[in-house]
């Protein structure tokens, strides 16, 4: 049988690929995480990715959030201010953005 398709985060030291199949439902681990004592609470903006806004709208001060399956972090990958979080790497999500707080 041959092996699984794998996705490499960019940018990653990573020894081992994550198989695609461990991305499926990846909404409802994230919720399932959030209903967990992790300490971390998770949040969307109701704003929809579309590859080109950079500003959404978020309630709480993100820790770090997530675009597209990728962690970025304050002042490095965006900024939050009041309650605008602003994309500043130049990588407008196309698919998703979570904030964890």
């Amino acid at each position: 049988m041959p092996d699984p398709l794998m996705i490499i985060p960019r940018n990653s030291q990573a020894l081992t690929a994550v198989p695609v199949g461990k991305l499926n439902d990846l909404d409802k681990r994230l919720k399932a995480l959030e209903n967990k004592s992790t300490g971390v609470s998770l949040e969307t903006p109701p704003e929809t990715p579309d590859g080109v806004r950079t500003t959404f709208t978020l309630l709480n001060t993100p820790k770090w959030i997530s675009v597209d399956g990728g962690n970025k972090f304050a002042t490095t990958n965006y900024t939050y201010v009041g309650t605008t979080l602003t994309i500043t790497d130049g990588a407008p999500p196309t698919v998703s953005i979570v904030s964890f707080y």
